[in-house]
């Protein structure tokens, strides 16, 4: 498993991709102090545990991610670990910019998506309603950030659209 940090003003895997900010896969194999203080942001922020323990506080709510577990931080929301530092494991990471609370129209999430302005209606109640922040066992989200990874780094014959069908399928 090879990490990567692809962040979307200094990586060409990312230039087609003008909604995906940030996309990593990050093995911790030691803590550093104070390295993970994510403050509030304009991007929805996906974390998809790998291996490891990990505790966190989002948006004000203490929460324990183990593997397979995936956080959904949302505009606006603070992230931080609650010991002030990254615990051990391996996750991975996606940053989206997308404009959810006023979306409106055919593609209320982007031109990218395909997910209707029906579909988004429900997606949106379930993103900004209810208050999990962490959805629990979910490895078929595991399959849909390893294909992420590989559709982005071996840019075969569509892969542009692949990509954007596998952010839909991870909505």
């Amino acid at each position: 498993m090879s990490q990567f940090v692809l962040r979307h003003e200094n990586s060409r895997e990312l230039q087609k991709f003008g909604h995906i900010e940030e996309f990593a896969l990050k093995k911790n194999s030691s803590i550093s102090l104070n390295s993970f203080n994510e403050p509030c942001s304009d991007y929805l922020r996906f974390y998809y545990i790998l291996d490891g323990k990990f505790d966190w506080v989002i948006d004000g709510e203490q929460y324990t991610l183990y593997p397979t577990d995936i956080a959904v931080i949302l505009p606006g929301q603070e992230l931080f670990a609650q010991r002030g530092y990254l615990d051990i494991g391996s996750l991975y990471w996606l940053h989206l910019r997308i404009n959810a609370q006023n979306a409106t129209g055919k593609n209320p999430i982007g031109k990218w998506s395909s997910i209707s302005s029906t579909d988004f209606i429900s997606i949106k109640k379930i993103l900004f309603c209810n208050s999990p922040r962490v959805l629990f066992k979910l490895p078929d989200a595991g399959i849909v950030f390893s294909r992420l990874r590989n559709e982005i780094f071996t840019q075969e014959i569509s892969y542009v659209t692949r990509v954007n069908q596998l952010l839909d399928e991870l909505f």
